[in-house]
């Protein structure tokens, strides 16, 4: 870690802290020494704008002092709910990640490749290898593929990029947008990734220079036809007819993609192994399973760490804005208490102020984690992936549980502290 992001880090708090005091330090200082140590006026209090209304004069007691005293403090009610909602925000962040891999996992895995095994060999080989393939045990579906390395240029940027040659109409390796959408490779020019659009500041229309980087070395120049939003690396589509024919060469296979009867698996790895023009054997489910285990991995530090910060936001607003409350009212609540009120009753008072903030940050935290994670996404995409932030209502239930066990857990604290107040002890003091 660099020393200037822990400057910063420290500096930010130090401010945060600062602004967090200035008002009842100002106020304090304003006071003059010989008035300070006279006690406080009682306040005065007049009906407000909510005490007004007809829906107040019909709730209980208990309910008109809850709102009464959310309402006469608007402040301090405010900057409670926006403190519970960045901690929302923050946790709403860390479980959405479980959504943004599953509608990755979706979009790759489930609609864009959908073949069993994907087969590559040492070298570009004949049409004549489909037959081949098509006659090994368990295949029961073959699309070949035409991949050529090449130096995309336009004017001075350049990417190196495989320029992937399909079928007209893939069924098995598809081309897919991150809004789902599948698109065909085009029989003339180039289908490339947005992100290597942007890159080499090209739009559809145009045309880019391509310098093949294997066999004779030729120079291409094709025309970009169409871009792709696409998730993973930069691409570059056409089809394989139309791709040999840029190369002025035969039609070449230099990878095929399979559909397998999973009963044959078996049969089909061992009979792989004793071919060498294969040189290597892609497994779908493979490359899923360690993809998930990857994410796991990574997932469970993130989420852990976002619980617990959030968790710690959530919980520090919470007492803390219970914890003053309590000091505040420890008269009035006293005096509740000696003329009848149970302990409940009068907990509801502390814990009723509490929920009603933690139920008004639960929407702001939504929208604000909506907010911040898209803004995050944007931050994090890059050559290698795009992702799309994507939030669940799994994801959003579990976020408002967390808050809601911080909230209660700050509640049982105050709670407690609350009932070992000595009543006759608060009663005696002065005002």
């Amino acid at each position: 870690m660099s020393l200037d992001v822990s400057a910063g880090a420290v500096l930010v708090s130090l401010l945060v802290a600062a602004l967090g005091t200035q008002s009842a330090v100002g106020r304090a200082l304003a006071v003059p020494p010989a008035e300070a140590i006279r006690p406080a006026p009682p306040p005065r209090f007049g009906r407000g704008w909510i005490e007004r209304r007809r829906l107040f004069q019909r709730l209980a007691p208990s309910g008109r002092m809850l709102l009464r005293q959310m309402v006469r403090r608007p402040a301090r009610t405010a900057l409670s709910v926006l403190g519970l909602s960045a901690a929302g925000a923050v946790l709403l962040i860390g479980f959405s990640f479980i959504d943004i891999m599953e509608v990755l996992i979706t979009q790759q895995f489930d609609r864009a490749w959908r073949q069993d095994m994907t087969l590559s060999f040492t070298e570009p080989l004949t049409s004549d290898v489909i037959s081949a393939v098509a006659h090994l045990p368990g295949v029961l579906r073959v699309e070949p593929q035409r991949a050529v390395a090449v130096r995309l240029r336009a004017g001075p940027r350049h990417r190196t990029v495989a320029i992937v040659g399909l079928v007209p109409q893939p069924e098995l390796q598809r081309v897919l947008d991150r809004a789902g959408q599948v698109h065909q490779p085009p029989g003339e020019g180039l289908l490339i990734s947005q992100a290597l659009a942007q890159l080499l500041e090209v739009v559809p229309g145009q045309q880019v220079d391509a310098d093949v980087l294997e066999g004779d070395r030729r120079a291409l120049a094709l025309p970009v036809v169409g871009v792709v939003d696409d998730a993973l690396g930069l691409q570059a589509y056409m089809t394989a007819t139309a791709l040999s024919r840029a190369l002025r060469e035969q039609p070449r296979v230099t990878g095929v993609a399979l559909q397998v009867d999973a009963q044959a698996l078996p049969a089909l790895y061992a009979r792989n192994r004793t071919l060498p023009a294969v040189a290597g054997v892609a497994s779908t489910s493979a490359m899923l399973r360690n993809f998930r285990a990857l994410m796991a991995q990574n997932l469970n530090v993130v989420i852990t760490l976002n619980v617990v910060f959030s968790a710690i936001i959530a919980i520090g607003i919470a007492y803390n804005s219970s914890r003053v409350a309590l000091s505040e009212r420890s008269r009035d609540l006293a005096s509740l208490r000696v003329l009848g009120f149970t302990r409940a009753e009068v907990s509801l008072l502390l814990v009723g102020e509490l929920l009603l903030v933690t139920a008004a940050s639960l929407p702001i935290g939504m929208v604000l984690g909506q907010a911040l994670g898209s803004g995050l996404m944007q931050l994090f995409n890059n050559e290698l992936y795009r992702l799309s932030y994507e939030v669940s209502w799994r994801t959003v239930a579990w976020m408002a549980l967390t808050n809601l066990a911080a909230m209660l857990l700050s509640a049982a604290l105050v709670v407690r502290q609350l009932h070992r107040v000595d009543l006759v002890g608060v009663l005696k003091e002065r005002e």
